[in-house]
């Protein structure tokens, strides 16, 4: 992301707390620190910060939020992805919706839930964007997760679940409160 950023012409910088993936981007030549309080230097020195399927990961979204806030220019804007506990798929799947992830997700929220938590953090003018629905695939990754199976797998399981029919398709296409991400661009204060 960071190297197509860049080709676009952008200054990029990123955090990746993994040590060796860390070592592998830092090759590239892109600035890329272990945690986004590294770069605290850097406050009021971005125009834009990416979230992207990171917050659900994060002990402290709020306070993660705000970190983001700080390096921001007023005017700035982050863009946050995450996975929407309201969505439809997980309506069908329940707990084998693969956007509950455990233990790999802490803290999935929902619109009203997200909207507040950038609030706390001092952003406003919350803005979210339709996208294009990946309830095909999550609904795939979750049939798979209630037949026992690996998520990730390539081999078909024998008690695999029926897809989902045209209408709920058809539903997560449209869908706004309960697509399976939400995607949203606040901006900070000017």
């Amino acid at each position: 992301f960071l190297r197509l950023a860049q080709s676009a012409g952008w200054e990029v910088a990123g955090v990746e707390p993994d040590p060796t993936s860390s070592k592998h981007a830092a090759r590239t030549g892109i600035d890329v620190r272990p945690s986004i309080g590294d770069f605290g230097e850097m406050a009021g020195g971005f125009d834009y910060v990416t979230v992207s399927h990171v917050i659900e990961h994060v002990h402290d979204p709020i306070e993660t939020l705000r970190q983001c806030r700080r390096l921001l220019r007023p005017g700035g804007g982050i863009y946050v992805d995450t996975p929407n506990i309201d969505a439809i798929g997980h309506r069908i799947y329940g707990r084998d919706w693969h956007g509950l992830d455990p233990p790999r997700h802490l803290t999935l929220f929902n619109r009203a839930s997200l909207l507040r938590a950038l609030g706390q953090a001092g952003f406003a003018r919350a803005r979210y964007r339709h996208r294009p629905s990946p309830f095909a695939h999550v609904s795939g990754r979750s049939r798979r997760i209630a037949a026992g199976a690996d998520p990730y797998g390539d081999e078909t399981p024998a008690t695999l679940p029926r897809a989902p029919g045209a209408l709920a398709r058809l539903r997560s296409a449209l869908a706004r409160r309960d697509a399976e991400f939400l995607a949203v661009t606040p901006e900070v204060p000017r």
